[in-house]
């Protein structure tokens, strides 16, 4: 496999991995694509194409299944929101409750 074929995909809590662009999509850094994940399909963030790629396991990369499309993104952004406000309500409950825990992403 060739570095060009390599592309680093970040996704939430900077979660990294290593996919292959075998299909030759013309991709760039900042490009929200979907790839296959453990149950079912992901949205990450490309980071780095080609050479800039470093290998760290000698397992093969599984593939980038395409782009993401606006609609794809546009929803992402409204669950990010979603996520923060639930996450303010939550940390505002443990404290009126006076809960010993913590929140945990």
């Amino acid at each position: 496999m060739l570095a060009a074929d390599l592309v680093e995909v970040e996704f939430k809590g900077n979660r990294k991995d290593i996919y292959s662009n075998s299909d030759d999509i013309q991709l760039k850094a900042g490009d929200h694509v979907i790839v296959r994940a453990n149950k079912g399909i992901d949205l990450g963030r490309v980071i780095k194409i080609g050479r800039l790629v470093r290998i760290k396991t000698d397992d093969k990369p599984t593939k980038i299944v395409r782009l993401a499309t606006t609609e794809e993104e546009e929803r992402l952004d409204e669950i990010r929101k979603d996520e923060i406000e639930a996450s303010i309500i939550a940390k505002q409950k443990i404290e009126q409750l006076k809960l010993d825990m913590k929140l945990v992403d």
